[in-house]
Parts: C-alpha cells; sequence; structure tokens
C-alpha cells in the first residue's frame, strides 16, 4: 500500500446511524472485531453502531471526534483500516484522552504515525498538553516472555505489546496497568451467601438498596457522589489527571443513554445511617439478549472504608443479577494493579484475570 493512496477523514458529531456515515460505524466495528477476536477469541467487548453514535453525539462534558484512515472507496466498511477515538475534556482544557487502531495486515505501513499527526495538528487538539494514551492489546496469555513493570510497583505488560512500543516511541511514558478480569456465571449461591453474611459482620449500620433499569431521581446525587469520589480516590500512579466532577444530571444522562442503545443496569448503594451520606456504590451493564456484562465502576467511599461495604454491595448485586438476567454467562470488569483491596474482593468472587490496558500519557 501506498501512503499516497491513504486518506484521513474527520468525523464530528452529530451523527445519524443509517446516513451517509453508516458505512464508516460500520467499518469501525468490523476493525474492532477483527482486533479483538485475534485477542480474546470473541467481540464482547466491541460496543455496536448505536451505542457508539450515541456516546460519540454526547457532548455535554467532553468533545468527540474520531479520525479515520481509509484506503480504498468510500461506502465500503472495509476501506476503515484505522481510527483514532478522541476525547476532548472541556473541564480540563490540558487534557487529550485517545485510542488508536489499526488492522493488522495494515501495520507497520505509516497508518498509525498518520493519525497522530492528523491529530495533534487538528485544531481541538492544538494547545493542549496532556495526552492520555489507551492500550489494550496483550491478555493474560502473554504474561511470558520479556515484560515492562510499571512504575507504580504493580502490573506489567509484555514488552513487545504492539500499541506500547508504539506509544513509547513517540515520547509517551508508560504509567499504569489496568487488570482485565472475567467471572464465570453464574457464581455458586451458597457462596455468595457467605460473602455476603461475612461482610454484613462488618457493616452494621448501613442500608443498601438495588435498582434495576432505573434510579430515583433522590438518588442520583448519590451515584454522582460516588463517582466523583472514584475520580479523586483510584489509584492512578503518576498520571497528571484532574478530579473529575459528577452531579445528578450528568449521571442521569448516562443511565439514559444506555436504555436507549439496549442496555440493562443494576446499581446497589450503601447509605450511611446515622449520617444518611452516599458510603458506597456498584454497578453493572449488559446489553439486552447477549451473554456478557461489565462490572463497572464500585467505590467505597473515604471514611466509609474498613467495613467490607465493598463485598457486601457486590455480593447482593450478583445475587439480582441472577434473578434478573439469568442467562448471563459472564461479566467483564478491570481495575488498578495498585488496587489490591478491589482486586482481593473480585479474585475472591472467582474472577480470572484475562489481560490488561496500558495506560500512557504525555506532557508537553
Amino acid at each position: 500500500m501506498s501512503t499516497t493512496d491513504l486518506r484521513i477523514v474527520e468525523l464530528r458529531p452529530p451523527q445519524v446511524y443509517g446516513g451517509d456515515n453508516q458505512w464508516i460505524f460500520d467499518g469501525v466495528y468490523s476493525l474492532d472485531s477483527e482486533l479483538e477476536i485475534a485477542l480474546h477469541g470473541n467481540n464482547d467487548l466491541v460496543h455496536d453502531a448505536a451505542f457508539e453514535v450515541a456516546w460519540f453525539n454526547d457532548e455535554t462534558n467532553q468533545l468527540r471526534l474520531w479520525g479515520l484512515a481509509l484506503f480504498g472507496p468510500d461506502g465500503d466498511p472495509n476501506s476503515v483500516v484505522g481510527v483514532t477515538s478522541i476525547v476532548i475534556d472541556k473541564a480540563d482544557t490540558r487534557m487529550v484522552d485517545h485510542t488508536l487502531s489499526v488492522r493488522p495486515a495494515y501495520r507497520n505501513q505509516g497508518i498509525g504515525s498518520a493519525l497522530l499527526a492528523w491529530m495533534n495538528a487538528h485544531p481541538l487538539v492544538k494547545g493542549r498538553t496532556f495526552f492520555v494514551n489507551w492500550q489494550s492489546d496483550f491478555t493474560a496469555a502473554d504474561d511470558l516472555g520479556e515484560q515492562l513493570l510499571a512504575p507504580t510497583g504493580s502490573g506489567s505488560a509484555p514488552a513487545a505489546t504492539p500499541g506500547l512500543q508504539f506509544a513509547l516511541k513517540r515520547g509517551y511514558t508508560f504509567e499504569q496497568v489496568e487488570r482485565m478480569s472475567v467471572l464465570p456465571l453464574p457464581v455458586d449461591a451458597s457462596l455468595l451467601a457467605e460473602f455476603e453474611a461475612e461482610a454484613l459482620r462488618k457493616a452494621d449500620g448501613y442500608t443498601t438498596l438495588t435498582w434495576h433499569n432505573t434510579l430515583p431521581p433522590e438518588h442520583l446525587g448519590r451515584f454522582a457522589d460516588a463517582m466523583t469520589s472514584i475520580s479523586a480516590d483510584a489509584p492512578r500512579g503518576d498520571m497528571q489527571y484532574q478530579d473529575d466532577l459528577w452531579d445528578a444530571g450528568r449521571v442521569e444522562r448516562r443511565l439514559a443513554r444506555l436504555l436507549a442503545t439496549g442496555y440493562e443496569t443494576l446499581i446497589t448503594i450503601a447509605i450511611h445511617d446515622a449520617t444518611g451520606e452516599t458510603a458506597a456504590m456498584t454497578f453493572i451493564a449488559w446489553q439486552s439478549g447477549k451473554l456478557f456484562g461489565q462490572q463497572e465502576e464500585t467505590v467505597v467511599l473515604r471514611g466509609h472504608r474498613g467495613h467490607r461495604l465493598g463485598m457486601l454491595l457486590k455480593a447482593r448485586n450478583l445475587v439480582a443479577l441472577h434473578d434478573v438476567a439469568p442467562t448471563l454467562e459472564r461479566i467483564y470488569t478491570w481495575n488498578a494493579e495498585e488496587n489490591d483491596y478491589m482486586l482481593s474482593i473480585n479474585v475472591t468472587l472467582g474472577f480470572i484475570p484475562a489481560g490488561g490496558n496500558c495506560i500512557l500519557q504525555k506532557l508537553l
């Protein structure tokens, strides 16, 4: 392939699936599926076009931008040979969060470099000084061979990971590893009951509430408190993040987008009886008709730790999950490798390591 035949096309909101750009969304889905099947043997973690469009069009908190590397005629999804997905934070005027993918057959031909140069020159990106890059192209099977240890001292990634090497050669620094884990379902009911009973012995003075596909308006703020706590307290190594502030409206928009794109949700929140404060939250989402789901955020707020609330909420949410979605076969989750507390809960519940993400940054 000659790079003179390559062109990069910009995609910005708003977009409608089924319009002139449907083939682009289909092409990105095809590209992502090819990569995920090669990596994990399935495309569970590839969002469909309806989901992508819904998230792409929401610019309340972040600006969205895609760069598509095209080789071939317009209208052909197979012409999409590379993509960079860019999120430009509105609150943190330094920050650009991006991923970059190239079909394996087209790697080492300058496509990734061309996409990165295009991104850096884009008017929405120029002047930004904090770049976050996610690379997820390694699995648990890659634990053999030379490893690069994360500077946090927890977790490592295979030195030969293509995306990691690509970013390192372009001035990014490897900062953190996020472990991907998968939980086979169902979890034995007697084990969950045992875990719950053990946690309850230390969780006196807390009330838990669980909701399926809804969250009453009076509890949106509780969810927002938990999300803000994650940004302030979650392990992040030397990543130069600012706190990410949530409010009830942002929570409501997120849950509405999930429901609108065919997702179901289970949310369990713990409330401290004496003060009425939000103490902890956990959240699972899955797409109706699919066999898998994702364990989204789990957090125990500072001041309420040490009461086994993390285990209590996760166990109760899994019990509720079996009641409302008994056909699910697996749940995926991600945790910073230095988050020993949450990882220990996950391992106890039966989560199995399945690979991970490299998180890199570049400061200008």
